[in-house]
């Protein structure tokens, strides 16, 4: 190999080094702001009420007592960072690790007070939250999955999200 062609593969590989380091970094920050976000104080109490939604009678009172904006807003920074997990925005696995237990605690008050809130009505709300939470539920039922299983996720959801796209 000629010297000219050394330098073009470092430089290659340095531009590689370079983007990756710079995507993991920007998934980091953009975790960090949704972490932010999650612990502000209006989906915290919005968390609150949904942790004390056992049945259907606490759901209805939860529904007709409790101001619904804050449950809105909780289940909705949920249902974003579902997105953002989905699209690849944020490491799946950062998140199972910081939020799988809330994420998977709040799947059935979440349901109950949906129910209750809107009775006559089987519109499907806040999806992205349902499938990141139904991960958090076999994540920590499972445990972390091993580091070539991960990597097959990973690349799985990466060819899922280039399929699609919109047109």
């Amino acid at each position: 190999m000629s010297l000219y062609g050394f330098f073009t593969t470092l430089a290659v590989l340095l531009s590689l080094a370079a983007f990756y380091r710079s995507r993991r970094l920007d998934k980091r920050d953009l975790f960090l702001r949704m972490h932010t976000d999650l612990l502000d104080e209006i989906p915290m109490r919005g968390r609150r009420v949904l942790g004390t939604i056992f049945d259907v009678n606490t759901a209805t009172w939860a529904a007709r007592e409790v101001p619904a904006t804050e449950v809105y807003r909780a289940l909705a920074m949920f249902d974003v960072l579902g997105l953002y997990v989905e699209q690849g925005w944020v490491d799946r696995w950062t998140v199972m690790e910081e939020w799988g237990r809330s994420l998977s605690a709040y799947r059935e008050p979440k349901r109950l007070w949906v129910a209750a809130r809107w009775p006559n009505n089987d519109e499907d709300r806040w999806p992205h939250y349902d499938l990141l939470a139904e991960s958090a539920a076999k994540y920590l039922a499972e445990g972390r999955p091993s580091w070539g299983y991960r990597l097959w996720l990973d690349l799985r959801d990466q060819g899922r999200r280039t399929t699609r796209r919109l047109a």
